[in-house]
């Protein structure tokens, strides 16, 4: 049921076209050299041939969007048989897939087509081999790699949907803490990935010397709708001058970060039912049997999330993944059987049913807000800020 509600929605709410600012990574390939990227567009490339038309381009991103859509509803389903269909974990899902933030925000205007998307997808289906397999050695070999491929699909995955492969692994090490080699294992990972980043976001080389060329590319071997500025800003210049001249020529600083601290409020009830199942997960415990459960670990791993708020102005994105990561975690915690999480979800189901008429407003409420945009995440916050920054 979920499944064709989620393809109802999709279908009944794409967009007509793939958003121009992501839309030239689809045109790009490993054949014009390395760079960041170029994932996406090499297994265009090879489906497709020579010529990448936009309507071969949007086939691709809805067949991974249905994915997508097919991929959480398993999970839903499994989670909600595995809690014996306690009545909070049904509401926790409800209240993810109704969120502003939730996974019906990427086919909506400003973030259909992202490369984010794909990220969300492989990320899942690495959570879901992570399960599957039994040996210790190649389960963390798969999921280093799927990491890198995601990696190479868009480097921005290790501040987005990486923190959940960090969780899965750092459970995995605290379920078997007497296995040493699993904390190896953990350890190569991250090492990997973010040596990848750094070698995507820094050391691209490609046959082009200049935008001019890569667009005359892209137009002659495409018929693609896209944007040459994010180009220059990826490919060509410097990482401080691309910053300050997106900052400078698109969105003021103090616009997009006050518009976050809104829509923080408007979602403050959502917010709080998350931060309460984590403080009673976490109150009146030492540092020594805070770091003997993954709880704190599970908390530190939000600092992965900071560098793509201080150094890129897409907050709405951001908080697409940062809400995706909090819902996750609080869920997966509570279906890896750690016991104060369970507590947690036994007290927080006594309420839900003590107050249920409250519970379902919150729904309702959730659910008729706006989903979250590219830089601003609700545009209603948005329509609260601008009487109070115009002269």
């Amino acid at each position: 049921v979920c499944f064709f509600i989620l393809l109802i929605h999709l279908y009944g709410n794409k967009q007509s076209s793939i958003n121009n600012w992501a839309a030239s990574s689809y045109g790009l390939h490993y054949g014009l050299g390395f760079g960041s990227r170029f994932m996406i567009g090499s297994i265009l490339k090879l489906l497709s041939g020579d010529f990448v038309s936009h309507n071969e381009t949007h086939l691709f991103l809805l067949f991974h969007l249905s994915l997508l859509c097919g991929v959480l509803s398993y999970f839903i389903n499994f989670l909600i048989k595995k809690s014996n269909y306690n009545k909070f974990v049904i509401y926790l899902c409800l209240l993810y897939l109704a969120h502003p933030g939730g996974i019906t925000a990427l086919w909506r205007i400003g973030i259909y087509g992202k490369l984010e998307t794909y990220n969300l997808l492989y990320t899942l289906l690495s959570v879901s081999v992570f399960h599957r397999i039994r040996s210790v050695p190649i389960k963390y070999i798969v999921i280093t790699a799927l990491s890198l491929f995601n990696m190479a699909i868009y480097q921005g995955f290790v501040f987005l949907y990486y923190p959940i492969i960090v969780l899965i692994m750092t459970v995995d090490c605290y379920d078997n803490q007497q296995d040493k080699r699993r904390w190896i294992f953990t350890l190569s990972n991250i090492s990997f990935v973010f040596a990848s980043f750094f070698v995507l976001r820094f050391a691209t080389s490609t046959i082009f010397s200049n935008v001019q060329e890569m667009t005359h590319y892209l137009d002659q071997n495409t018929s693609l709708e896209y944007l040459p500025f994010p180009l220059e800003l990826e490919y060509f210049l410097p990482l401080s001058k691309a910053f300050k001249m997106v900052t400078s020529n698109i969105i003021s600083p103090y616009s997009y970060r006050l518009s976050t601290f809104i829509t923080a409020i408007l979602l403050s009830p959502v917010i709080f039912i998350i931060l309460s199942l984590w403080y009673y997960c976490m109150r009146r415990q030492t540092l020594k049997s805070s770091l003997s459960l993954p709880y704190l670990p599970a908390v530190l791993s939000l600092l992965l999330f900071l560098p793509q708020y201080i150094f890129n102005i897409d907050w709405g994105r951001w908080s697409i993944a940062l809400n995706t990561y909090a819902f996750f975690a609080t869920l997966y915690l509570y279906y890896t059987g750690f016991p104060k999480m369970q507590e947690a979800f036994q007290k927080a189901e006594k309420y839900i049913l003590k107050y249920s008429y409250l519970s379902i407003a919150l729904l309702i409420y959730v659910a008729l807000l706006s989903r979250f945009l590219s830089i601003v995440p609700l545009a209603e916050a948005n329509h609260l800020l601008t009487p109070l920054i115009q002269p």
